[in-house]
């Protein structure tokens, strides 16, 4: 299929969002930390990526 886009990804959601709820920032990563329970574990990302 065709590649991620984070530009057109965020114009989709300018068209569909309030403007409170469209993300600052869109980055694709190739897999999610998970906790034993198959959770995403969100404060790992925040780690990861800030």
């Amino acid at each position: 299929g065709p590649e991620p886009d984070a530009d057109a990804l965020l114009a989709h959601c300018g068209e569909r969002l309030a403007r409170y709820k469209i993300p600052k920032e869109i980055q694709f990563v190739d897999s999610l930390p998970y906790s034993p329970y198959g959770k995403v574990e969100k404060v790992k990302l925040r780690v990861q990526y800030l």
